[in-house]
């Protein structure tokens, strides 16, 4: 993400943003899909989360906006650090603070099945990708950099040593 002068006579919003880098294991994440009747964005992929309200603590409104998109499916997802916030400002947009978390999806047999079990408002448009395939021109803007980071390596898996399949 990064900052931008803004257009002359533009006025200005700013945005606080959280969303969580969602992993399956070291090489697979969970992201999601905008419906294609977002007003904002349509059938871009994204990371899952959203606005921060007022006074709202960060892992507070991250929790809150798993909860809203994934319905039951956001208990299994465990909470980890954080990452650098980053800046975008959208040419005809907001300027959003992105402050982004990692997570792993924890308790299932098969973590991937976090796709199929999400009962909330964006069940159905949930994919787990590989790392390495991660296309960043397919996400929203402000998610780009992170993509292409995750794809490259440079962000990685954070939980330490995963045990091999029983």
């Amino acid at each position: 993400m990064c900052d931008r002068s803004p257009s002359p006579g533009r006025p200005r919003g700013r945005l606080e943003v959280v969303a969580a880098v969602v992993w399956v294991d070291p090489g697979r994440l969970v992201v999601q899909r905008r419906p294609p009747t977002a007003a904002f964005g349509p059938g871009a992929y994204e990371f899952v989360g959203g606005k921060v309200e007022a006074g709202e603590p960060l892992r507070a409104a991250l929790r809150r906006e798993l909860a809203e998109e994934w319905g039951g499916a956001a208990r299994a997802i465990v909470l980890g650090p954080p990452l650098a916030p980053t800046t975008f400002e959208y040419e005809d947009g907001p300027r959003v603070r992105l402050h982004l978390f990692h997570a792993r999806v924890a308790g299932l047999d098969d973590p991937s099945s976090i796709v199929h079990l999400a009962d909330g408002a964006l069940a159905g448009h949930l994919a787990c990708v590989r790392r390495s395939a991660l296309a960043p021109e397919r996400f929203l803007a402000a998610d780009r950099r992170v993509v292409a980071a995750l794809r490259d390596g440079t962000i990685r898996w954070p939980f330490g040593r995963v045990a091999p399949p029983a």
